[in-house]
C-alpha cells in the first residue's frame, strides 16, 4: 500500500496541486532559458558564462530531467493516468498564470534589444 493509498484522496489532490505548481515554476524557468537562448548564441554563453552560475543552472536542469524521467519510466501506461483532481477553479487560475508568464516572456523576446 502506498503513502497516497493510506492517506486517501486529500493527499492525491495535494500531490497534483503541487505538481501543477511545479509545472508553473518550470514554465517560468523555461521562459527564462528561452530568453537567454534567443538573445545569446550558445558559443557566447559557453565562453563567457560565470562558471559557478552555469554549473548551478546545469545541475538544476539535470536534476529535473532525472527526476521527471524517473517518474515517467514508472508509469506503466500513460493512458492510465487519471484526469486532474485539482479543483477546476484552481486549475483555471494556474493555467491563466501560466499563459500570462508565457505571454510576458514572448513579448520580452520580441522587443528590440539595446
Amino acid at each position: 500500500m502506498s503513502l497516497l493509498d493510506e492517506r486517501g484522496d486529500r493527499a492525491t489532490a495535494q500531490l497534483n496541486e503541487e505538481l501543477l505548481h511545479a509545472q508553473l515554476e518550470l514554465l517560468s524557468a523555461q521562459c527564462a532559458t528561452d530568453s537567454l537562448r534567443f538573445r545569446f548564441p550558445v558559443e557566447l554563453v559557453a565562453r563567457h558564462a560565470e562558471r559557478e552560475v552555469f554549473n548551478k543552472a546545469l545541475s538544476s536542469a539535470n536534476a529535473l530531467f532525472e527526476y521527471y524521467n524517473h517518474v515517467a519510466r514508472q508509469v506503466p501506461d500513460p493512458d492510465s493516468i487519471p484526469e486532474s483532481e485539482v479543483s477546476p477553479a484552481r486549475r483555471v487560475k494556474v493555467l491563466d498564470a501560466i499563459a500570462r508568464v508565457a505571454d510576458k516572456f514572448r513579448r520580452r523576446n520580441t522587443q528590440p534589444q539595446d
